[in-house]
């Protein structure tokens, strides 16, 4: 994959492109060529095999990175890297350990499939020379239907209905206020869940036809004290724009519905 983007980089870099690069690393099944620097660690091997698709998939972005240099597009070209959901591909007992033992989600409760941060919290990294403030931290909250209206506007397109904006001002000026949204997210696996968030409020139901649970992610970034009962006009307000966002979706139908 990195061979076939560095290729496609070469024959096009003279004009405007978009390419997306979807490494599978370091998702299931464990595979690498070798283990790499890890070889020699006094770690089981799926610890070893783990870390080294990482350093492979790390190796490939480089390898890219320079490609873009040799080509002389380096300052004029935006590279975002973001992962899709939180640790662990499924929920067995080789990969808890594995991402356990690297104690991959952190402070944040839960994992993929989770409507915990520990599951929809990504990382996201923006590189652009001379336009984004190198080393800075952004704490807008944004998710992935941000994207495309994004690079709409880093392109100068004309924008799209979607539900997300263009977060080009935050990366601008990381400093920039918030906008004042709630974001939403669904899940039918292994059984209906539901998360919005609302600056720092985030609201998660764990069950179809639950009370909604209630976080201060600025003060409990872990979810770990829920403060529904003390913040009822809070949690109404994000269950009623949840009954309003909740529609019947072709891709991922519901199972109920």
């Amino acid at each position: 994959m990195s061979e076939d983007a560095q290729e496609f980089i070469r024959r096009n870099h003279a004009d405007p492109f978009f390419l997306y690069v979807a490494y599978s690393s370091p998702h299931s099944p464990y595979i690498a060529p070798t283990q790499g620097s890890y070889a020699n660690e006094s770690w089981d091997n799926d610890e070893k095999t783990y870390a080294s698709m990482i350093e492979y998939m790390d190796r490939g972005i480089g390898e890219i990175l320079d490609t873009l240099k040799a080509t002389g597009i380096d300052e004029q070209t935006v590279v975002f890297f973001a992962s899709d959901n939180g640790p662990r591909s499924e929920p067995t007992e080789q990969q808890t350990k594995v991402v356990n033992f690297f104690d991959s989600n952190g402070i944040l409760q839960g994992y993929k499939r989770d409507m915990y941060e520990g599951g929809i919290r990504d990382p996201l990294i923006v590189r652009w020379p001379q336009h984004v403030p190198a080393g800075k931290t952004c704490s807008v909250p944004t998710y992935f239907p941000d994207f495309l209206p994004t690079a709409l506007d880093l392109a100068g397109a004309s924008p799209q209905n979607s539900d997300g904006l263009s977060i080009k001002p935050f990366l601008l000026n990381p400093s920039r206020k918030a906008p004042d949204r709630i974001l939403y997210w669904e899940f039918y696996e292994p059984e209906f869940r539901q998360a919005a968030r609302w600056g720092r409020w985030k609201a998660v139901r764990l069950k179809r036809g639950a009370p909604l649970e209630l976080y201060d992610l600025s003060k409990d970034p872990s979810e770990q004290h829920d403060i529904a009962a003390q913040n009822v006009d809070v949690v109404k307000h994000l269950d009623d724009f949840i009954v309003r966002t909740h529609i019947p979706s072709a891709e991922y139908p519901d199972p109920q519905s």
